[in-house]
């Protein structure tokens, strides 16, 4: 299937389902996309960007490193 991702102070990745899936142990939840019984699946990691906080980065900086990212180029990253 197809997934995707959100980095922000965590890392987020969800996929499209066709039914709710959870699992507490690994961090899995689901949140209901419509009413057509379509669901988001996934779960997060505290591999965001929060440690360029924790590591002194500036706001100047952030802004600097942000406008270098080309939201519409794929970035090659597969995820398994």
């Amino acid at each position: 299937g197809q997934a995707v991702s959100s980095l922000g102070s965590t890392l987020a990745i969800k996929a499209l389902s066709s039914r709710p899936v959870q699992d507490s142990s690994r961090g899995i939840y689901s949140h209901r996309l419509s009413r057509d019984d379509l669901w988001l699946v996934g779960g997060a990691s505290n591999v965001g960007c929060a440690i360029l906080r924790q590591e002194g980065f500036s706001n100047e900086e952030l802004v600097q490193c942000s406008a270098k990212i080309d939201p519409s180029t794929d970035s090659g990253t597969q995820f398994y």
